[in-house]
């Protein structure tokens, strides 16, 4: 019997992880399903253990980690930096830094010391944290994005380092690391060296949100607390994380609206705030579209789901996604979609959306109108492809059979895992 323990340290309540806590919570729920002679240990902060609670079973428990997730001022072992870092950074950085190895040092103390306790065979981190690794543990990871590498002018300095700290260390220790699309197996391969033949590509297992109440009539309620009709509004589930792409939409739909003819549908910005709502905020005021864009911040699963099923079109801009769940979800409920062409999205929607720019204003526009612009036919033929799109996505049954495959091949003495 093999004992996996899951790092769930970096999961925070509500939709502070973005699409990565509903790709990782799904995969989970699989995986367990499926591997009833396996036992799995989950390690959580107290932020996450509600959410990891949920998971616990007859060969599932969790163990709560109290230690605050940031312990930068206490008092710790010293870190010193290299001479090379001292030489390229200013003091201001290396002072942080030194603080972020010490708060770092001191988790890892922890959790390794509660990981030893637990009797591990092997460690699956599905945020891609490296917080649990040992010497004598074999470590498989998730990947989602690279955007600290890609695109680190989106992030604040301290977290581009941390998740380059982490990188690093899953390059030297990870027996394999998945990503969910071949965008992000390229840009692994291409920003850390790590061997090719230890990343692999698994596509994400997709839960389709619950949609019974949208498809009897019992969403009316939700949609009328937020002051919605059915295909009135265009609807954006994204937290306000810059590389979203927030500004530019709101300008192109301000754009769409003084063009005419008429009102256009109405604009949902879903999602909680993640540091740059305030400049959100701002910008719908600047333009004057408070009477027409409504941001309601996180919306639970339960009424996102409605408001995916019954929006006129999904609308996603963003400039940077590792895989791009929305946009596959939608597909499934038979939302129309329109994306960016960038990153990975064009990969993971393949011929079943309308395309766009996302650095063009006046292109993101262009994209508002012709959804707004089509007839019944036309919406029809784009929801069949969007469908046809998500039969193609692999089941959850056969995601997870290929994790447990991998997980397996890289347990001390590889194993296989027996579906009930």
């Amino acid at each position: 019997m093999a004992r996996i323990g899951v790092d769930l340290t970096p999961l925070l309540p509500h939709g502070e992880n973005g699409g990565s806590k509903v790709l990782a919570l799904a995969l989970l729920r699989a995986l367990f399903e499926r591997s009833p002679g396996w036992d799995w240990v989950l390690f959580a902060y107290p932020a996450g253990a509600q959410d990891a609670g949920r998971l616990a079973g007859s060969n599932v428990t969790l163990r709560t980690i109290d230690l605050p997730l940031q312990v930068a001022g206490a008092a710790g072992p010293s870190r010193r930096l290299s001479r090379g870092a001292k030489s390229v950074l200013p003091r201001r950085l290396q002072a942080g830094l030194r603080i972020l190895l010490r708060d770092r040092a001191r988790r890892r103390t922890v959790l390794f010391a509660e990981s030893r306790r637990a009797g591990l065979d092997l460690v699956f981190s599905p945020f891609g944290s490296t917080s649990l690794i040992g010497r004598d543990l074999p470590f498989v990871a998730i990947v989602y994005d690279l955007l600290h590498e890609v695109h680190p002018e989106f992030l604040e300095r301290q977290i581009v380092d941390q998740r380059r700290i982490e990188t690093a260390e899953m390059v030297r220790k990870a027996s394999r690391v998945v990503c969910a699309s071949e965008f992000s197996r390229r840009a692994m391969l291409a920003t850390t060296g790590i061997p090719a033949e230890r990343v692999v590509v698994i596509p994400p297992v997709i839960e389709p949100r619950p949609m019974g109440l949208a498809k009897d009539g019992g969403g009316q309620p939700i949609l009328s607390r937020y002051e919605l009709s059915r295909h009135g509004y265009f609807l954006y589930p994204a937290n306000s994380w810059p590389h979203k792409n927030h500004l530019r939409l709101l300008e192109a739909y301000a754009l769409l609206r003084d063009r005419g003819p008429g009102r256009p549908p109405s604009l949902v910005l879903a999602g909680a705030d993640t540091g740059s709502g305030g400049e959100v905020t701002s910008a719908v005021r600047r333009l004057g579209l408070e009477g027409d864009v409504v941001s309601p911040g996180y919306v639970p699963a339960g009424d996102l789901a409605v408001l995916l099923s019954e929006a006129m079109a999904l609308v996603y801009p963003s400039l940077y996604e590792g895989y791009g769940l929305p946009t596959m979800e939608a597909m499934a409920v038979g939302t129309p979609v329109a994306c960016s062409r960038a990153a990975s999205l064009p990969e993971v929607a393949g011929d079943a959306a309308l395309y766009f720019d996302p650095l063009s204003v006046p292109d993101i526009a262009r994209a508002l109108g012709e959804l707004t612009a089509m007839d019944s036919a036309e919406r029809a033929a784009l929801v069949e492809k969007g469908h046809r799109r998500f039969r193609e996505h692999e089941s959850p049954g056969t995601l997870a059979s290929r994790y447990l495959a991998l997980l397996g091949e890289s347990l001390p003495a590889p194993v296989t895992a027996t579906a009930p």
